[in-house]
């Protein structure tokens, strides 16, 4: 971490860039406390990444560090965005193939929007060794906590969402500018025509919740799709950092992932009509359409056939509570 400052009030404290990376390593788990926004029709598709930062614990030269530079400047950064590049030029880099370098520092009021960046997500190491791999963060900006962790996910490999072409994240077309807080109007949001196979033919709203979108505080997920994808990008490009043993990060605990339902059966799927769901146990259900509202609520003996003909051709999801606990599982309701 280089920790780039002029004024005394630009510095940062040890536990302030603990604290920062504390909140980064939970975002990647899936345990962001901006849990604003709660739809089933994404929440089921939220991953625990299994990456984590960790401050380095030995310097190139194999002597032991703190794992932060502090660079005091002469003046201030110039407040522009395309300084956020030049930010890394303050710093001398560490091994880009064992470190990820992160060169943070304040450009000044009004610079809310001038973010971050992070090395190119389609092709890293096209000028490789290139001095500038790695990430770059604006203390000033509108919420740097939330904007680094979007940042990683482009130095592991990720586009943007109106970029990419990851089954599980919805098309987008990026209409608006960051917010600083998460709008109840983000939900209603839906700025392009995706009918891919994986949503059931049915044009499905922005994916507000994910980081590698620009709704602010709204960001709580990144997809099983994009966790596979950055497993990929790692392993292609950053096994080195990866194998180093400069840091010493602490084991990941388990974390429960919200899976689909394994406990009962639910056929047909596609379901014209009828909708049979069948448990080993007895168990309580609501069905909720894409805006969560639920549509059918009801309980059961281990098994019934609900019908389902008077709801729209979309996709739904089916919540069954069952000793204190709750699953979900998806169906596309189609016409005959």
């Amino acid at each position: 971490m280089h920790l780039l400052h002029h004024e005394a009030s630009e510095n940062r404290t040890n536990e302030e860039i603990l604290a920062l990376i504390e909140h980064v390593n939970e975002g990647m788990r899936g345990l962001s406390k901006y849990n604003t926004v709660s739809r089933e029709i994404y929440d089921t598709l939220w991953a625990d990444i299994e990456i984590q930062l960790c401050l380095a614990s030995t310097d190139e030269f194999g002597q032991a560090t703190d794992g932060i530079v502090r660079k005091q400047l002469a003046g201030p950064i110039p407040d522009s965005e395309l300084v956020m590049f030049d930010m890394r030029g303050y710093s001398d880099r560490w091994d880009t193939d064992k470190y990820l370098n992160i060169w943070i520092g304040s450009l000044g009021d009004n610079t809310e929007t001038y973010c971050g960046v992070a090395t190119d997500a389609t092709n890293p190491h096209s000028s490789f060794p290139n001095g500038y791999i790695g990430i770059s963060l604006n203390l000033d900006c509108y919420n740097p906590e939330q904007i680094l962790i979007h940042e990683l996910g482009h130095f592991l490999g990720l586009d943007h969402l109106y970029f990419d072409s990851i089954v599980d994240t919805p098309c987008s077309n990026n209409a608006i500018n960051p917010e600083p807080e998460c709008n109840a109007i983000f939900l209603e949001l839906n700025t392009c025509t995706d009918l891919e196979d994986y949503w059931g033919g049915i044009d499905v709203p922005d994916m507000i919740e994910n980081y590698m979108e620009y709704y602010g505080n709204c960001s709580k997920m990144f997809t099983k799709g994009q966790k596979a994808a950055m497993h990929q990008f790692v392993e292609a490009h950053y096994t080195e950092m990866i194998e180093s043993e400069s840091s010493e990060c602490s084991a990941l605990s388990d974390i429960l992932e919200v899976n689909e339902t394994k406990t009962l059966r639910i056929f047909p799927n596609p379901v014209t009509d009828h909708l049979v769901v069948h448990s080993v146990k007895d168990f309580d259900f609501e069905i909720l359409d894409i805006s969560s509202r639920v549509v059918i609520k009801c309980s059961s003996k281990r098994g019934i056939n609900t019908n389902v003909s008077h709801l729209l051709n979309g996709i739904y999801f089916l919540r069954v509570f069952s000793e204190k606990k709750y699953e979900i599982t998806r169906f596309i309701k189609c016409s005959s």
